[in-house]
């Protein structure tokens, strides 16, 4: 089993994850500006090793993705993009994502974003160092004092995304309970000699074979089981990770 600090190797660090210059969002501030279309719109994620995935997501990501835990304990439910820290290998450099790969909705969000506050209310946020935030904008923010029709659709999509970040919040939550997560480890072969890679922290196969009918019964009629054996199918995925990782290296 990897150790503590192996388990932690893959993360990423709070609700602002990847936002340069997080501003909430508002008339007087922002109101001359919008969003366009920029060469290179993932360039901000270029070095990103991780990102956040939310239950909707996993049956699509698990084709391209290995999909982890952040830990063991209050944990995250991350795609992998990269080996290492500061790497991502779907982006090129010209910042373009790979043709034909999914790209997680916690990208596509950006550069908008939102901020819980008091009494469960929430803020819309931007990015403001974002390239594709502009002065010129091809979809300004705010139109006769009020959100766009462009902008509040991003809302609406915002909003959705929400709602499955807390079902991915009990899902997790549930993964803990029932204490189906283990650390495991990514290996190589290195002349002959296996070596350890990296270390995260997944769904155990065997504890799972081991839950009681009426725990199986909860899992599949919640429809997180499905979601379970997406993330254990995904896993094949460090492979691919690992041979992107070469190609990479030899260009």
């Amino acid at each position: 089993m990897a150790d503590d600090q192996d388990l932690n190797i893959i993360q990423v660090a709070g609700n602002m994850y990847l936002y340069e210059r997080p501003e909430l969002l508002n008339e007087d501030k922002h109101g001359h500006l919008g969003i366009s279309d920029v060469p290179g719109p993932f360039k901000f994620a270029s070095k990103a090793r991780a990102v956040p995935l939310v239950v909707s997501e996993v049956i699509t990501a698990q084709k391209h993705y290995p999909i982890v835990f952040s830990a063991m304990e209050d944990p995250m439910l991350l795609a992998v993009l990269g080996l290492f820290d500061g790497q991502n290998l779907f982006v090129n450099d010209n910042g373009e994502w790979e043709e034909n790969v999914y790209i997680p909705a916690y990208l596509r969000c950006h550069p908008f974003a939102f901020a819980e506050g008091p009494d469960d209310k929430f803020a819309v946020v931007i990015d403001r160092a974002a390239p594709t935030v502009t002065e010129s904008p091809d979809e300004p923010f705010f139109e006769d004092g009020k959100l766009s029709a462009a902008t509040q659709a991003r809302m609406d999509f915002f909003g959705q995304y929400g709602g499955e970040r807390l079902k991915t919040a009990e899902f997790c939550k549930r993964m803990v309970e029932f204490e189906l997560l283990s650390g495991q480890e990514v290996k190589r072969t290195v002349r002959g000699e296996k070596q350890n890679l990296a270390g995260y922290v997944a769904v155990d196969a065997r504890k799972l074979e081991n839950l009681d009918a009426q725990q199986l019964w909860e899992l599949h009629r919640s429809g997180l089981l499905a979601v379970i054996y997406g993330h254990i199918f995904s896993l094949d995925n460090w492979n691919s990770l690992i041979q992107r990782h070469r190609r990479r290296l030899e260009r």
